[in-house]
C-alpha cells in the first residue's frame, strides 16, 4: 500500500540493448535479480542514513519494478549535473554522512558476523555476480567469489 497523499517514483531497469521492439520487454532473470537487489540495498541505505534515500513504497519482482518516494525539486540527479560541469559545493558533505552512516552500520564494527553475512552475501549467490563472473573470465578472482558463494 502506498502512502496517501505522496507522490511516487517508478524504477524499472532498462530492456536489453540487444533488442530492437517497440513492446516493453519483458525483464529477464538478470533484469529481476537486479531490480531485486536494489530494492534491497535501497532499504538497507534508507535504514541508516534515510535523509539521502528515497523510501522504497513497493517492489514487484515479477515485472522488476520499484515504486519509490518521490523526491520534489530542489532534490536533483548530481550525476548530470557533474557531467554538465555543475560544482556542487554541498556533495561532498551529503556523501561523507551517507557513506559514513551507511559504512559503520553495516560494518562488523555495528553488527555481529550473522547479521553482517546477512547484510552483505545475500548477493554472492544471485544471477548478477554469476554473470559478472563469467564476464571476467576465469582466473584467481572468479574463483575467489565462487569459493565464497
Amino acid at each position: 500500500m502506498l502512502p496517501t497523499g505522496q507522490a511516487s517514483a517508478f524504477s524499472r531497469p532498462s530492456p536489453s540493448m540487444h533488442q530492437h521492439s517497440s513492446r516493453p520487454a519483458d525483464p529477464g532473470p538478470v533484469a529481476q535479480e537486479r531490480a531485486r537487489f536494489e530494492a534491497d540495498a535501497l532499504r538497507e541505505q534508507a535504514r541508516h542514513a534515510p535523509a539521502h534515500v528515497p523510501a522504497v513504497h513497493r517492489f514487484d519482482a515479477q515485472l522488476a519494478l520499484i515504486v519509490m518516494e518521490f523526491l520534489p525539486p530542489p532534490a536533483v540527479i548530481a550525476r548530470g549535473l557533474l557531467n554538465a560541469g555543475a560544482v556542487l559545493p554541498a556533495l561532498p558533505q551529503h556523501v561523507a554522512g551517507f557513506m559514513a552512516a551507511t559504512l559503520f552500520h553495516t560494518s562488523l564494527f555495528a553488527l555481529d558476523s550473522t547479521s553482517w553475512r546477512c547484510v552483505h552475501c545475500t548477493c554472492c549467490a544471485c544471477a548478477c555476480c554469476a554473470g559478472r563472473s563469467q564476464v571476467a573470465g576465469a582466473g584467481p578472482m572468479a574463483t575467489g567469489m565462487q569459493a565464497h558463494a
